[in-house]
């Protein structure tokens, strides 16, 4: 009955406008703003695939994880299906509690824009994007003022063991799975502890024609990876900074 849920059932909750269970969903010039659910602001996805084409999700909210997205693989009825998304010339912009959350999905992001994201939730890696056991192929992306900060550490042992994290990337977090990035741009993102563009942990990363321009982390201005493999070729590394308090966000 209404006005009978307490703060676990709330923690419950899932996809602000769509929840997707297995299936297919085709997005084409569809435009998603304002929604919220503690996981998967705009959508929750549970297995299944998903093609989003000229599409955009903007000022999404996730207390959790995911302020447009959330896409898990595994169904739950034992079936393992795989969670796969292809996105094309798609933004995000200006999505709290980040933008993406890809736990075990298969993904590939071409012509997409990142921007003014923050995961400053119980999630607390990845301002624009958090993966965790996923494949992720960055085509042609941009992600510029980005950011990860982190959230009271008492809010966060409320759900601590529902999610697995990391504690940065300014951009994207990524642990275990891997990742591979090429011609994509990294402007400006901030990690308020480690990797201010990308944090890996026990993950594959590989860099191939990119730039990263002024990224600003405590450790790692630019990348910070932990347990894992990584392969940068023909990229810029230009006035990216590792400070002391990576918070104070007007350092140009």
């Amino acid at each position: 009955p209404p006005g009978s849920a307490g703060p676990q059932d709330i923690l419950r909750y899932e996809g602000g406008a769509i929840y997707q269970h297995a299936g297919q969903l085709i997005l084409e010039h569809v435009h998603f703003l304002g929604n919220f659910a503690p996981r998967g602001g705009a959508i929750y996805m549970r297995a299944g695939q998903l093609r989003a084409i000229k599409s955009s999700f903007n000022s999404g909210f996730s207390t959790i994880h995911g302020g447009a997205i959330w896409a898990m693989s595994g169904s739950g009825e034992g079936r393992g299906e795989v969670a796969s998304l292809v996105m094309e010339e798609c933004r995000f912009i200006e999505n709290r509690g980040g933008a993406m959350y890809l736990e075990g999905a298969l993904v590939t992001l071409e012509r997409c824009h990142f921007e003014d994201n923050m995961n400053d939730g119980t999630a607390r890696g990845g301002g624009a994007i958090q993966g965790n056991g996923a494949s992720i192929s960055l085509v042609d992306c941009k992600f510029i003022n980005n950011i990860q900060q982190h959230k009271d550490p008492a809010a966060i042992a409320a759900v601590e063991g529902q999610v697995v994290a990391s504690l940065g990337g300014g951009a994207i977090s990524v642990r275990r799975g891997r990742m591979d990035v090429e011609n994509s741009v990294f402007l400006h993102n901030i990690a308020e502890d480690t990797g201010g563009a990308i944090d890996g942990w026990d993950t594959t990363i590989q860099v191939l024609d990119s730039v990263f321009d002024r990224n600003i982390a405590k450790h790692g201005g630019v990348i910070d990876i932990n347990f894992g493999f990584m392969d940068i070729r023909g990229s810029s590394f230009v006035r990216n900074q590792a400070i002391d308090d990576s918070i104070e966000y007007n350092i140009v």
